[in-house]
């Protein structure tokens, strides 16, 4: 049988912070968990940005191309690389440099 999932294929932080994100929805045979192609979506987070709010901008884009949402295991991953990136002397320089 055919099915999709949604994962964290790639994090990666700037010199200012920004969390870039590279999902992958994975066309893969559930049998034997061959995959059998991939379709790419990038997003990122912002020193300072919720990054709540940017999954459910994202989950929203997904569903609309028909592919799963980013939950569980992949949301976890996220939200431990926010916690550990984005500490406050990050968000405070990056806010100095990016005033809004």
């Amino acid at each position: 049988m055919i099915a999709l999932r949604t994962v964290v294929d790639f994090r990666g932080i700037t010199r200012l912070g920004v969390l870039e994100i590279r999902l992958a929805v994975e066309t893969f045979d559930d049998v034997t968990g061959r995959v059998l192609g991939t379709h790419n979506h990038r997003t990122v987070v912002a020193p300072g940005d919720n990054l709540d709010t940017t999954i459910e901008a994202n989950n929203r884009s997904l569903v609309d191309m028909g592919f799963p949402l980013i939950a569980g295991p992949e949301l976890a991953i996220l939200r431990a690389e926010v916690v550990r990136e984005h500490t406050p002397a990050v968000i405070a320089a990056y806010q100095a440099r990016h005033p809004t």
